[in-house]
């Protein structure tokens, strides 16, 4: 697999990192008073950037060397996570609207995405349609609304001692609904006019787009969405899809806007 990596192969023996010498060989240094450095120094961790930093005999590491590679290795795994994240949020939403569209049972679609929150201590009401219709959409994408929206309901009611947060399906007269709906924070008044604006964000961290690619998203499949607040507090989004009409081809193409 070397020939996959565009930077260096650095190989160390962590039996030669030893206390205060052990952060700067990996991490590096400045040159100046503050450090007491003549020159620079990169850090392993620097000149292994794009190629393979292989850590030989890491049993040998004192628990305080041990204990700062492992908090530099999970803050690493974190940033990187959270800029893949910023990097397929952007590409999310500035693609070309190429679509794969099918038959997608939406409750299905719902149950599946849940599976990944199940873990969460959020009181979940789930009231899913039964004999709810299909819609003709590309599944992809609409779990990444669904996603996004119940990721935006769960920072919205970070800190709230009794979360709740539903989940909700119906049809009426040819058109799907799915309501997510949360007792977080809600939406700030001034804020609730350009909610569905790129980068506009009321979290202290994130790209501002998620809101922005769920609308993005639904209005290429012929749908609309809406968002209100909530009394006492909280937030309600409703997605409004139009059903598939028949097995075969459910919409014409000027009617949904897909490109297939």
């Amino acid at each position: 697999q070397r020939g996959g990596l565009k930077g260096s192969f650095v190989e160390v023996n962590c039996a030669t990192l030893a206390g205060d010498t052990a952060a700067s060989a990996l991490f590096g240094h400045t040159r100046g008073s503050f450090t007491g450095a003549q020159k620079d120094r990169p850090g392993l961790l620097r000149e292994a950037d794009g190629g393979l930093l292989f850590l030989d005999e890491v049993g040998e590491l004192g628990p305080d060397e041990q204990a700062m590679l492992l908090r530099a290795t999970s803050t690493i795994v974190a940033q990187v996570g959270a800029l893949k994240g910023m990097v397929d949020d952007f590409s999310l939403y500035s693609r070309s609207s190429r679509l794969t569209p099918a038959n997608v049972e939406l409750n299905e679609l719902i149950r599946d995405v849940l599976v990944l929150y199940e873990s969460m201590a959020t009181g979940l009401e789930l009231n899913l349609a039964d004999g709810l219709p299909s819609v003709f959409a590309d599944a992809a994408l609409l779990r990444q609304v669904i996603h996004n929206l119940v990721q935006n309901a769960l920072d919205a009611m970070a800190g709230s001692a009794a979360p709740r947060l539903l989940v909700e399906t119906s049809s009426a007269a040819n058109r799907v609904q799915l309501v997510v709906a949360d007792n977080g924070t809600g939406i700030r008044q001034d804020m609730m006019a350009r909610i569905f604006e790129p980068y506009v964000t009321t979290k202290a961290k994130g790209t501002g787009l998620g809101l922005a690619i769920v609308k993005k998203i639904i209005e290429e499949h012929g749908g609309s969405v809406t968002i209100t607040n909530v009394l006492p507090n909280g937030a309600r989004v409703i997605i409004d899809l139009p059903a598939a009409l028949t097995p075969e081809s459910p919409h014409s193409d000027s009617e949904t806007g897909l490109e297939v």
